[in-house]
């Protein structure tokens, strides 16, 4: 109401200045939230390229493994150029790694229920066409699904099978 009046003084509307700064505020706040999932990123392919599949660190895992998918997604949806760090990174590799690390190990099966759930989730969520390629490239899909699982273990078996079926 009292903008023109307001320009003609020289004086910003209150209201437009506050439009300014709240662009202004979410852009940085945007930025931020990237850069902590970058770093995130990289934390959870540090952790997970040396993590040991053991009773002690069983908790852990798991809780970085659904971070995983957790991260992956939110990349998809507001920054896809983080699912290149991703790949870069070899977060798929790594969770790969856990399914033979827990067979060899031949212990519980939270680890592996994670990383079929995650693999699952990731694969119905994700839209982007690259990140897809990098799943779906350089024989890691057979991989994964060669990737010894417990077919003893009813739990596992079922979140193997809705695996599956995301893959198809």
């Amino acid at each position: 109401m009292f903008g023109p009046f307001l320009a003609l003084l020289g004086i910003d509307d209150p209201s437009k200045t506050q439009a300014r700064e709240t662009v202004a505020d979410s852009a940085a706040a945007q930025l931020q939230e990237t850069e902590r999932r970058r770093k995130q990123i990289q934390r959870l392919a540090a952790y997970l390229k040396t993590a040991k599949v053991r009773a002690g660190t069983r908790r852990r895992l798991v809780e970085s493994v659904r971070q995983v998918s957790e991260v992956v997604i939110w990349s998809d949806r507001r920054n896809p150029e983080l699912l290149s760090l991703a790949v870069e990174e070899g977060l798929h590799r790594h969770m790969l790694a856990l399914l033979h690390a827990r067979a060899a190990a031949g212990g519980d099966s939270a680890v592996a229920v994670q990383v079929l759930q995650t693999f699952s989730i990731i694969l119905d969520s994700v839209s982007d066409t690259k990140f897809l390629y990098a799943l779906f490239s350089n024989n890691f899909v057979n991989e994964l699904i060669a990737a010894p699982v417990d077919l003893d273990n009813e739990e596992v078996v079922s979140y193997y099978a809705a695996f599956l079926k995301a893959l198809s």
